[in-house]
């Protein structure tokens, strides 16, 4: 009889979580980022076991949103940028990455064809925005973010995210920007 309970108990916390829809859009304007900027800090901060990253153009902004993440949780990021244009105009630095990932699970991969820019946390909610995930994005444009937790939409993004990465290139941010 317990397993009876047991079972019917789990089936239906099952289904109430995935009757439960967390969908919301938002948008930032020129000098006016706040909201986007807080729906990405809310989505690192409380991922619990995985992120997965897609965002073609980062610099150092993005990297100290990524400090946000607590440190147990392994990052996985596709970028597009070249070691020559991260570093141009100081972008990003060694400096810059020991100060907010260097105790971070993450593994960063390069892919020249994305365009696309989204984030996943622990394949249970998924973030498509217009903007990287740069200051210089969210202060001087106008951008958007789009979340939910569809099943359905976040498991067809996992399944993308995972065919990005594995037609990237693994990269050391660290190794490139000695140079």
């Amino acid at each position: 009889m317990n397993r009876i309970i047991s079972y019917f108990t789990t089936l239906t916390e099952r289904l109430k979580e995935s009757l439960t829809l967390n969908e919301g859009f938002v948008f930032t304007e020129p000098y006016n980022p706040w909201s986007l900027q807080q729906e990405f800090l809310s989505i690192f901060k409380d991922a619990k076991n995985t992120l997965k990253i897609c965002v073609p153009y980062p610099d150092a902004s993005t990297f100290s949103f990524l400090a946000t993440v607590p440190p147990h949780v392994q990052i996985k990021m596709i970028i597009l940028s070249d070691k020559d244009e991260l570093k141009k105009k100081k972008k990003l630095s060694i400096k810059v990455l020991e100060k907010t990932i260097s105790r971070k699970k993450i593994e960063i991969r390069r892919n020249p064809e994305i365009h696309v820019r989204f984030m996943i946390s622990d394949d249970k909610m998924v973030m498509f925005s217009s903007a990287d995930l740069r200051d210089d994005q969210l202060k001087k444009k106008y951008q958007y973010g789009f979340w939910t937790n569809n099943n359905q939409i976040v498991k067809r993004a996992a399944e993308y995210f995972e065919n990005l990465w594995n037609s990237s290139t693994p990269i050391n941010l660290f190794k490139e920007l000695e140079d």
